[in-house]
């Protein structure tokens, strides 16, 4: 990977987050062959902030993503290609402490190194850590 961008513009009277933005740039090269270069560049656009469950918790249930994909290279016969896709999308429902969901699926594998928090820093999660370490 050349690059990774990304950007989130937040609304400044709620604080919701409004579009996100994602871009990276890719260089791929087998021995022997000239590089190729994948640039995408994906934006989304969230919409219908609702609360949840009567809660403060509140989640965009639709929005907008725009993705494009440009490959470009000296081996390219064609040129650059380009490729554009837009989804709408729309969250029907949103549930919380889902039936049979255990906490399994929220803990890192045992292999996963855990060395990102600082050792002064309080255990924020403290009731997983102590699940993690019955596994």
């Amino acid at each position: 990977m050349i690059k990774h961008v990304a950007f989130g513009y937040f609304s400044q009277k709620s604080g919701l987050l409004l579009c996100l933005e994602d871009s990276s740039l890719t260089r791929i090269q087998t021995p022997g062959s000239l590089p190729t270069y994948w640039e995408t560049s994906m934006s989304s656009w969230m919409e219908d902030y609702r609360a949840i469950e009567g809660s403060e918790v509140v989640i965009a249930h639709s929005g907008r993503t725009d993705v494009l994909i440009s490959r470009f290279g000296e081996n390219l016969k064609g040129g650059i290609s380009v490729t554009r896709m837009e989804e709408r999308w729309t969250i029907d429902d949103v549930a919380f402490d889902v039936p049979g969901l255990s906490i399994d699926c929220f803990i890192p594998p045992k292999e996963m190194k855990m060395d990102f928090h600082h050792q002064d820093a309080p255990n924020t999660f403290p009731e997983l850590l102590d699940e993690r370490q019955k596994l």
